[in-house]
């Protein structure tokens, strides 16, 4: 029982649980092939948070919000 929620170009899609709203798991708009999960929502986080590569993001300087010079 997910619910979607897509921004202006509807590339990007957000599936979250419309009762808490735990972002459950999406897909990027820069890469929509790929998928992103919210390790939270596993049984054994604890063991896969000890595990999990964590990449720095900043929204603020996101590259494809950048205007091409």
């Amino acid at each position: 029982m997910l619910a979607l929620y897509q921004f202006n170009t509807e590339t990007a899609k957000h599936w979250f649980c419309p009762d808490c709203g735990i972002h459950a798991f999406g897909s990027p708009r820069n890469n929509p092939e790929r998928y992103t999960v919210n390790a939270r929502c596993f049984d054994d986080y604890d063991a896969i948070s000890q595990r999990a590569e964590r990449v720095p993001f900043d929204g603020q300087n996101y590259s494809k919000d950048k205007p091409q010079i």
